[in-house]
């Protein structure tokens, strides 16, 4: 039986990961990795959808890297690699493109949200064929598994609808070209939200420091962003997203490995649940902290196991 084929990856668009990365993707990874052929990558031509200092993404994509080995992943069985060192994916995302409706790329809430918010001067044609780029990364890999959040599930249906349209309008001359890839959500802790603004997902561009959690944190930073957390007005603790969208927003991270049960706190008041809702984040992002800062400037792991990527993908479409 063949193994399935699992990717993803994150940008590198800051020099540390944050929580709702390492909930959302990494722990599932980790996982996955054991059972999967496992293909990791630092996307950071997606990056470029807003100014980047070339110096800066560098070293970001190499401390990316390095977050995802002190995170749990294995270079020596999982293939990682840099996006931009396999100019297939690029070259795949024209081919893409020309397959693809106006219509469906209008369609992506994250590019409706984003450009709104950056105004449609701003925001740049980049971040329009973003979801197309995405599609190439995964495509080119033959993935069969594509786990996300589920603020990318749309972005995935797309590339199943672009697999799909591509196999039956070349498949009779090339036979099935790509993987229809499978979405793979964590339930429950697919999505954590800003501390500060319990209405959005946690985020690298979020409007407030204190609300994003980084894994590079410092302990002691980690409690202080946790303790000042937006929650509640009340003491009535209840499931209400839409009326209480800070009570809800802290459960996700309880729930992850060293959390204290959720039913134990329910009944206790905000400021006494506090306590073991902070414990959470330090001991989960310990080993990443510790991981990532233990090898000399120019020798962390991220710059060595992605020197071994040395044979990258190819992808020949046009051939006769």
């Amino acid at each position: 039986m063949t193994t399935p084929r699992l990717f993803s990856g994150m940008q590198p668009s800051a020099d540390s990961l944050h929580f709702g990365n390492y909930a959302g993707a990494l722990l599932q990874w980790m996982e996955m990795q054991k059972t999967h052929d496992a293909v990791f990558c630092v996307v950071d031509l997606h990056a470029l959808t807003v100014a980047q200092d070339p110096a800066k993404l560098a070293e970001n994509t190499r401390k990316t890297a390095a977050q995802y080995i002190a995170s749990g992943i294995d270079p020596e069985t999982s293939t990682l690699f840099v996006q931009s060192h396999v100019s297939a994916h690029s070259e795949l995302a024209w081919i893409l493109n020309t397959v693809t409706s106006f219509g469906e790329a209008s369609r992506m809430t994250q590019f409706k949200d984003k450009s709104q918010k950056q105004g449609s001067d701003s925001a740049t044609v980049g971040l329009f064929t973003y979801p197309i780029l995405q599609a190439a990364d995964i495509l080119l890999h033959d993935a069969d598994v594509v786990p996300v959040g589920e603020d990318q599930r749309q972005h995935i249906e797309l590339t199943r609808d672009i697999a799909g349209r591509f196999n039956q309008r070349f498949g009779q001359r090339f036979g099935q070209v790509f993987a229809v890839p499978e979405v793979t959500i964590m339930s429950g802790a697919a999505k954590i939200f800003d501390l500060q603004n319990p209405g959005s997902k946690m985020s690298k561009s979020g409007e407030s420091p204190l609300g994003i959690l980084w894994l590079l944190d410092d302990p002691t930073v980690l409690t202080k962003k946790i303790k000042s957390a937006v929650t509640d007005t009340d003491n009535e603790i209840r499931f209400d997203p839409q009326a209480k969208p800070g009570v809800p927003a802290t459960p996700p991270i309880r729930r992850l490995p060293t959390a204290p049960r959720l039913h134990n706190l329910q009944r206790q008041r905000i400021p006494q649940r506090r306590p073991g809702i902070v414990a959470t984040p330090g001991r989960s992002t310990q080993p990443t902290r510790q991981g990532s800062g233990t090898f000399p400037h120019g020798q962390h792991p991220g710059r060595c196991a992605l020197s071994s990527f040395s044979q990258p993908a190819s992808v020949s479409l046009l051939a006769p």
